[in-house]
């Protein structure tokens, strides 16, 4: 019976401790970043490439969606890392995509915008 509590405790102390918080969001962040908008998508291990938005001034990393010519999700990336500003870096990452609310617009046909907010970024 001993055991069982242990070993019951152990499993939901693993749980817990897997769980992943997003990076630290800097200060200077555009101010979007710390408005609580609805999440879209779950991103896990998804490749990608930084780029930038200049009409935002921000760093995004763009995802190409699988069988598709042309649609692309752009996360303006609200937490990335300095060692990743730099544009046409391939990356994999984790993390949550956010409305923009619509306020922001697609640069072409097949983009969707949405906010970054990074759990993992290799």
């Amino acid at each position: 019976m001993e055991r069982s509590v242990l070993l019951i405790l152990l499993l939901i102390g693993v749980g817990v401790s897997c769980q992943k918080d997003n990076l630290p969001i800097p200060p200077s962040a555009n101010p979007a970043c710390f408005e609580s908008n609805p999440v879209t998508h779950q991103a896990k291990s998804l490749k990608g490439m930084v780029g930038y938005r200049q009409d935002v001034a921000m760093y995004t990393v763009n995802y190409h969606l699988p069988g598709t010519i042309d649609s692309q999700w752009t996360g303006l990336v609200c937490n990335l890392p300095s060692d990743y500003q730099v544009v046409g870096k391939q990356v994999q990452f984790s993390g949550e995509y956010r409305s923009t609310l619509g306020n922001i617009k697609p640069l072409f046909g097949g983009e969707e915008i949405y906010y970054l907010y990074l759990s993992s970024i290799n």
